[in-house]
């Protein structure tokens, strides 16, 4: 293999291996945004079928309210643990020559 290939191949695994621990949030977020609506549609929708719209609608908030709270509380958890991976990466990084 050329050294050019071989740089590029080393470019696009480094870029690869540090791009996941970027990413990871955006990906959450998407999760949040769009997956966590869905789900709770399809199971509205299933409880509404099996008993009457008002259980649905009352899941449907027990649901809205569990997830602000879960938000709320976790999120700085969260920040905290990515913050520090990310230094950790950052100090391993360093080390190198």
């Amino acid at each position: 293999m050329s050294v050019l290939a071989m740089k590029s191949l080393q470019a696009i695994r480094r870029f690869i291996s540090n791009a996941w621990l970027a990413a990871a949030p955006l990906v959450v977020l998407f999760g949040l945004v769009v997956g966590v609506p869905i789900l709770v549609g399809i199971a509205h929708w299933i409880v509404a079928r099996v008993s009457d719209p008002e259980t649905a609608d009352n899941l449907l908030m027990d649901v809205g309210m569990t997830a602000a709270a879960m938000v709320l509380l976790l999120t700085p958890a969260g920040l905290a643990i990515y913050a520090i991976v990310r230094l950790a990466k950052w100090l391993i990084g360093k080390k190198e020559p």
